[in-house]
Parts: C-alpha cells; structure tokens; sequence
C-alpha cells in the first residue's frame, strides 16, 4: 500500500505477505469492523485476510477456501442477498462463477455454481435490469468466437438466467476487463470489453440485454489493463487503454476512446516509456480530473501522468521502483479510491 501527498507525490510502499502463486486480490470491509480486509485468489485457494485496523493483514481469524485451480481467475465482492455484508464471487472451472455467502463476519458459506459461458475469464458486478440487486457479468474465452454472459439475481443470491451475446475474437486472444458503466447516457449499464486489439462495447436496452455495437474500438496491440472513467469534464463515460505488446520493457501505448455521449469514440494516443502493464486512475493532484498511474516493467519505474483537465496529458515523475516478484502487477488497484468505476 502506497500513502501520498495529495498533491502526486507518492510516498515508500508498506508491504503485506502473499501466499505463493497469488494472482488477483480485492479489497472490502467482509467482517464490519469498519476496515478494508484483504482477499487474493491463488492456485488452489481464495485468502480471507482481515484488517488489525492500522494496515496489518491475516492473523487467528483469517481463513482460506479452497477452490478449483484456474488460472488468471477473477474475484468480486458484493451484497449479493441484501443482508448488508459482502459476499463473494469467483470464477472457476469451464464454465462456473462459484457464489459464497458471507454470515457477516468475514465467514463464507459453501459455494453455489452459478452456470454461464465456457471459459470465464473476467466478472464484473452490476444492476442490469433495473431491478434493485447486483447481477453477473463474464467475459467468456473460446477462442476464435467469445461471449459475455448475464446471470440475474433474484435478491437473495440465487443467479439464472441465459443472456449470452456472441462475437467474433478477432486478435484469438484471452479477454481483459469486463467495464460496466452507462455509456449512451440511457440510465442502464452498458459493458465494454476488451480482447487484446480492440475494445467492444456493447449497449444494454435496459433489461439486461447486450446489443454488440457494428464498430470495433481498435487499441493497437496488446490492451491489457482498461477503465471507464470521464477524462475530459464533459459528464460521459470515457475509455482508457493502456496497450502492450510485450512485456520486454519497451514503451506502451495509451489510448484514449473520447466518448460523444451516445456510445461512439474518438480514440486518440500517447506514448509511455516503461511498458508496464496495469494502470490506475484517479485524482492524484487534487485538481478535480482524473489522472493516470501506470506500473513499469522489471524492476523499472512506474509512470504518473497528470491530466489538464480536458484529457490531456503530461508526465509529473517516475515513482521509485518496487520489488519484482509473481503479484508484482496486483501492486497498482489498492494505490488509489477515488469514486470511479474501474475493473
């Protein structure tokens, strides 16, 4: 965890002891005591690390439940039965979201197989259809034809449904992020999705169902980490890419999808130098727009990109490198909590 001036400058990390082969975490409150408690999904396993209070992780009540091994799986948290507590959701085996409730006390109950597309690769969390309760969102991997599937809630934890819309993969790549948020200004949330060279956005019609926009938003090569956020001041959702094509230390893209109001973007790019691969956005200056920190490659510098307020860009420094090891892109999702909507 990372602490900061307010004003960009970012000060020395803290750090908090992972089990091997960790690959995803999340942060919330699961126990209610006011503190944001650590889970992090590994090969086996799904660790329940609570919060002391003062940023100290694990201790006599901390737990861990296993699960299927899936690699690059994606976990959630969210108040799935309306009891007030977050509960949890991961994606498993060929095509499963396992659900746990939570008793309210950081406890998770057994899991319950929620059915959707093959090979779910990224889950996302929202009201699709209006009705008052967090539904399910994946990204499904097949290969060269991929899906996203919606699984409705009916208040109490319990997920059916079959909304599935297909589209061509066109790069044959895995999925990045599933991003929720109201892109056409309809009041319903849309998704945008990424699969390596394009991002795909895809317009709900208030009910749950995805419509695939004919254009695909192209993000060069490689977009591995994305977020909807309103670059520009203008009161949409904007896309933000961070694209690269490799993971050698050479320079990264990122793109910019300035959305017009309805759902349609103008991408415009600049280069960063150290070819990291995740990226956070937030206001790191204090100045009310949203900026940019990216992680570096190695053991190389990460990347603090101030905006002007109108979507552009310059680089403020390079924030003094961490060491390297298997969760080194996990380092970059805790740094910031602005109000955003970010997967």
């Amino acid at each position: 965890a990372v602490g900061g001036t307010g004003r960009g400058y970012l000060a020395a990390p803290a750090t908090a002891p992972l089990a091997t082969a960790s690959s995803y975490f999340v942060l919330g409150d699961v126990n209610g005591d006011g503190s944001q408690d650590l889970l992090v999904r590994r090969e086996l396993a799904v660790d329940v690390l609570l919060n002391n209070g003062t940023g100290t992780f694990g201790g006599s009540n901390s737990s861990s439940l296993a699960t299927r091994h899936v690699p690059n799986s994606a976990l959630v948290l969210g108040d799935f039965d309306g009891d007030g507590d977050l509960d949890m959701a991961v994606t498993r085996d060929s095509s499963k979201v396992s659900i746990r409730l939570n008793n309210g006390g950081g406890v998770f109950g057994s899991p319950q197989d929620v059915s959707v597309g093959g090979r779910p690769y990224t889950l996302a969390l929202a009201d699709m259809n209006a009705d008052g309760t967090l539904d399910l969102v994946t990204g499904n991997f097949t290969g060269a034809t991929c899906t996203t599937s919606v699984r409705f809630n009916d208040g109490t934890g319990n997920f059916s449904g079959t909304t599935d819309e297909f589209f061509s993969n066109q790069a044959n790549t895995t999925f990045g992020n599933v991003l929720l948020g109201d892109l056409d200004a309809d009041g319903d949330q849309d998704v945008a999705i990424s699969n390596g060279n394009t991002i795909l956005c895809q317009l709900n019609d208030g009910l749950g169902h995805l419509t695939v926009q004919s254009t695909y938003l192209s993000t060069l090569t490689g977009a591995n980490s994305t977020a909807l956020a309103d670059v520009d001041n203008d009161g949409d959702l904007d896309i933000f890419a961070l694209c690269t094509p490799s993971y050698s230390g050479g320079p990264s893209t990122m793109l910019l999808g300035i959305n017009n109001g309805q759902g349609s973007f103008t991408p415009t790019t600049f280069t960063t130098r150290n070819g990291g691969s995740e990226m956070v956005v937030g206001d790191l200056d204090a100045d009310n727009d949203l900026d940019i920190l990216l992680t570096g490659t190695g053991n190389g510098p990460a990347e603090l990109w101030l905006n002007n307020g109108q979507g552009s860009f310059a680089k403020l420094l390079d924030v003094s490198p961490w060491t390297t090891t298997a969760t080194w892109i996990c380092c970059i999702p805790i740094l910031l909590a602005s109000p955003i909507r970010c997967a």
